[in-house]
């Protein structure tokens, strides 16, 4: 009798070494789900626009944002509040390096962590086990953070960034859930953010 697995397991990734030390997906092939670097970054369901690029300090309300934007929503009405989500996979336990923009509050696995650790501004060091790993950023726009959001993973031997992606169901299921004709703001473009896949069985 087939062993059944738990639909996280079967429908998402399990990311596997090179040897180059960067990291690649490998999509399981019963559901062949495509797998996308990026998060399902919101500014609250008033406000129809959204980016799916992981923040990087520049992508969630920067200048070209309000380019895009201009003559198509009222300026004077700005967010004032910006989430995102995705997941990492860790292929064995490891210490990572958690970094992020000023007043950002990271969750992991549900998880809060507080990014002055070590005495490194915005920064922690975390040891997390092997396996899939969830991820949520919050910011409020209180004094102007919100341009300055941004995530980022490595290992402490600098030797990968350990990508934050989601899944195409994912990306679908979250666009439902904006306003009709919303806008995605941060030029994603799925045919660069599409992790290399190998399907495994």
């Amino acid at each position: 009798m087939r062993r059944k697995y738990p639909y996280f397991i079967l429908a998402l990734v399990i990311l596997i070494w090179r040897g180059d030390d960067s990291l690649a997906v490998a999509a399981d092939p019963a559901t062949g789900v495509a797998c996308y670097r990026g998060m399902l970054g919101s500014y609250g369901k008033d406000y129809p626009f959204y980016i799916l690029s992981v923040p990087d300090g520049s992508n969630v309300w920067g200048d070209l944002i309000k380019k895009t934007l201009n003559g198509k929503f009222d300026m004077n009405k700005a967010p004032q509040q910006f989430t995102a989500s995705g997941k990492f996979y860790l292929p064995k336990k490891l210490k990572l390096s958690v970094e992020a923009g000023r007043s950002v509050t990271v969750t992991i696995d549900k998880l809060g962590y507080d990014l002055s650790n070590d005495g490194k501004t915005n920064s922690a060091i975390i040891e997390l086990d092997a396996g899939l790993h969830s991820i949520k950023l919050d910011i409020k726009n209180n004094g102007g953070q919100m341009p300055k959001c941004s995530i980022k993973i490595t290992d402490t031997a600098g030797k990968f960034e350990c990508p934050i992606f989601v899944t195409q169901t994912e990306i679908a299921d979250f666009v439902k859930t904006l306003p009709q004709g919303a806008l995605e703001l941060s030029a994603w473009d799925a045919k660069k953010a599409k992790l290399d896949l190998t399907l495994t069985k």
